[in-house]
């Protein structure tokens, strides 16, 4: 599909950072769906660090894709220096990038240290002039991106929807719950267990809660 969709917009080379999630969504956390959505799928947790990461040392998280005609490169830069070598040697003719241009700065608040979004020149000073000039917005190419599936992934999502919907009805039902009696942690706990039956991983505990009409 990346292929496809970078072919499609006339892009050659997609820029990708893990501090664009404002564009998408809001969040606490810096990495936005897309930067996420590249990574590679066999990692633990919801955040996979740089290969260049080492303690005490604030790594810029950049994916670059480079269309090499028969395949498309992946490349992790170590820093915004090896960004400047690896477009020099690529020569690409159009460049996709958040034109936001948003980083994740530790920066010092009275007696504590905290990460914050600055806006920075050190991209546009990394691609140079000539590079630079060159750059479009990476935000369609982005939203193409999250929205494209192929078969595999529907055929897939319908069949994890389905199991999903047979346990909400048994949860709902009798089998579970005991009018006036049932508690909601018992519920939550009830369908932790059937995931465990059922030989289903779960990243969080399940959480019902009741609304009530005003």
């Amino acid at each position: 599909m990346l292929p496809m969709i970078m072919r499609e917009q006339g892009v050659d080379m997609w820029i990708v950072r893990n501090d664009e999630e404002p564009l998408y969504r809001q969040a606490s956390y810096s990495e936005h769906p897309v930067y996420l959505s590249l990574l590679p799928a066999n990692h633990e947790g919801m955040v996979l660090p740089s290969k260049y990461d080492r303690s005490g040392m604030d790594v810029p998280k950049i994916l670059i894709f480079y269309d090499l005609g028969k395949e498309i490169e992946f490349i992790e830069p170590k820093d915004y220096e090896e960004i400047t070598e690896i477009v020099k040697k690529r020569d690409p003719k159009k460049i996709a990038i958040s034109k936001k241009n948003l980083y994740i700065e530790k920066r010092k608040f009275g007696n504590t240290e905290q990460y914050t979004i600055v806006t920075s020149d050190k991209m546009q000073k990394a691609l140079g002039s000539k590079y630079a000039a060159r750059t479009v917005d990476s935000w369609h190419i982005g939203i193409l991106w999250l929205s494209t599936v192929g078969p595999e992934q529907i055929s897939a999502y319908r069949y994890v929807q389905g199991v999903q919907n047979d346990i909400l009805e048994e949860a709902f039902s009798n089998k579970a719950i005991l009018p006036d009696f049932t508690t909601i942690g018992e519920l939550n706990w009830w369908i932790r267990k059937r995931y465990h039956q059922l030989d289903l991983d779960s990243d969080n505990h399940p959480s019902v809660n009741i609304k009530r009409r005003p």
